[in-house]
């Protein structure tokens, strides 16, 4: 039998410890313990577009990520305009209108805070594929998969609904007159 305090390692070696050294190490172990407990994992990187019943009717920032943090709305809008441009108007033109839907397909809108009419863009997302308008400088410009590059148009005269569209058949409608 070892003295009180007296803790033995192995049965060559002891090592002396006395009670309140044992009710710190005891309290250390479980303060780690509960640290180690208590930690969640993050939440997986979204990897799917967003999905219009979840978003039918919300602003682009009313969920937590925002529609336009959504990770795969990110990566596939940053290979159409570039991540400065996403940057700039997708996250720094604040100012939006709910989203619409027809089916699986959704339409955001929104523009430049006290510049909306010269300042807008609106991101289609159909059938798993993103495009997006953005009228800026007084240019309509068309953002897609399958375009061999940005279909633009110069706007004359009353430009301000260039890319400003109320439902997604008019975005279809618009897009598809781009394309040809």
């Amino acid at each position: 039998m070892l003295p009180q305090g007296v803790c033995q390692m192995d049965a060559t070696s002891f090592s002396p410890i006395s009670p309140l050294g044992r009710w710190i190490t005891a309290g250390v172990a479980g303060a780690v313990l509960m640290a180690l407990l208590s930690v969640q994992p993050a939440p997986a990187a979204t990897t799917e577009l967003p999905k219009a019943s979840a978003w039918n009717g919300k602003y682009p920032f009313d969920q937590k990520p925002g529609f336009y943090a959504n990770a795969a709305l990110k990566q596939a809008t940053t290979a159409l305009i570039g991540a400065t441009r996403y940057k700039e108007v997708m996250l720094g033109w604040s100012v939006a209108a709910p989203i619409v839907t027809d089916g699986d397909a959704l339409l955001a809108w929104g523009c430049k805070p006290h510049d909306c009419g010269d300042n807008h863009q609106s991101t289609l997302i159909d059938a798993g594929k993103v495009a997006i308008c953005i009228l800026q400088g007084g240019t309509a410009t068309w953002y897609a998969e399958g375009l061999a590059k940005p279909v633009s148009s110069r706007i004359t005269g009353d430009g301000s609904t260039a890319c400003q569209f109320e439902t997604v058949s008019q975005a279809r409608q618009s897009l598809a007159a781009a394309r040809r």
